[in-house]
This record gives C-alpha cells, structure tokens and sequence, in this order.
C-alpha cells in the first residue's frame, strides 16, 4: 500500500502571522466589543425608559381618579383656588357629610380614626396643594398633597398622592381653572431626558 504524502504546508503557515495582522485582528474585536456594549446600553436604557413612562402615566391617572372623584362632590360656593407662588394652584373645598342625622358640609376622612365621630367633622376641608421636598434645585421633588385641614386651619392629616411634578413656573404642574360652569383640573409631571412633560386634563362640574 502507498503511504499518503503529507500536503505541503503554505508558507502562512509555516510562519505563522505576523505581529500586524494580530493588533488587526485585536483591533477589530475590540470595535465590535464596543458596538455590541453600546447596543445593549442602548435597549437597556429604552427599556428603563418605556417603564417609567407607563408607571408615570399610571400614577397620573391614579391621582387625576382621586381628585376628579372629590371634586364632583363638592359646590361651587365650598370651592376656593388659591395661586401658589410657584405658580401652581391650591383648592380648597368642603364635601357634603351627615353628622347626627343632619345634612351639613365638612370632610368624611377614615385616617382621622376608627370611630364614626372621628371620622366626621363638620366645618372641615381638603386641599389639595403643591409643596416641595428636597434640598436644592436639582433635587427637589414637587409633590401634590391631599391635606385635612380643621375650622382652624390647620393641617391634622396628609399625604403625597402624586410626586414628580414640573418644577416649570410657565407650565405649573397642578392648576385648577373655571370655565363656566365647569372646571378643568390639569396635573403635569416634569420631562424626563428628551421627552416633554406628561399632562392629564380633565373637567368636573361642581354642585350647585
């Protein structure tokens, strides 16, 4: 039997590659490396983006239920806005409430206790304002506050119901505005990155 010859090896291959070829080689790996990181940087942060635009516009319509809701229970004659200096808005009203078996108008707010009786307080309002947390431009939170205010006006109770707002005196974001015999009720959150701000409008008619 004839013993196969081995093929001849090329002379790339005897020589193997040169120090060029490799810092080429190096090179080139290193520019894809980079592409592909930017790329996943890129989705990564689109990703971080889409989330916080759907949990913002969820938040907004959250808020806009809740004061939307409030309002239409109120009249007009138990309605005040106040102009902020901030340029946002403040409201302040009363709800209708039976206390002892006679209508009147006052606040029904479960977080004032267990009881019906403290529950219930004639003469009281809500308010919905604007106030700021943080220290510093660049780190204050505008905040929408949902506060109880007594016959003294005095605050006894509050919370934050939407933080994030525009810190933008020419586009406030809380404004309550008459029109009418209608109100329009705007809540804008401040822009994100290259994105404007986010605005819910919506209208509600007091009682008469």
């Amino acid at each position: 039997m004839k013993a196969r010859q081995a093929a001849p090896r090329s002379a790339r291959a005897r020589r193997g590659f040169s120090l060029v070829e490799i810092s080429l080689s190096l090179t080139v790996f290193t520019i894809i490396g980079f592409a592909l990181s930017d790329t996943v940087r890129i989705g990564s942060n689109a990703q971080r983006a889409v989330l916080t635009t759907t949990a913002d516009n969820r938040e907004l319509r959250s808020a806009s239920a809740s004061v939307g809701a409030e309002l239409k229970g109120t009249s007009s004659a138990r309605l005040t806005v106040m102009d902020l200096e901030s340029g946002n808005d403040a409201v302040t009203f009363q709800l209708p409430i039976e206390v002892a078996g006679n209508a009147t108008w006052g606040v029904e707010e479960p977080a004032l206790g267990a009881t019906e009786d403290e529950q219930l307080r004639e003469n009281w309002s809500l308010r919905y304002t604007v106030e700021d947390s943080g220290q510093g431009y660049g780190d204050v939170v505008r905040n929408l506050m949902r506060q109880v205010i007594d016959e003294q006006g005095l605050v006894q109770h509050e919370s934050v119901l939407i933080s994030g707002l525009s810190r933008e005196y020419s586009t406030p974001g809380f404004e309550v505005i008459s029109a009418g015999d209608m109100w329009e009720v705007r809540i804008r959150l401040a822009a994100e990155g290259s994105e404007g701000d986010r605005t819910t409008v919506f209208h509600f008619r007091a009682r008469n």
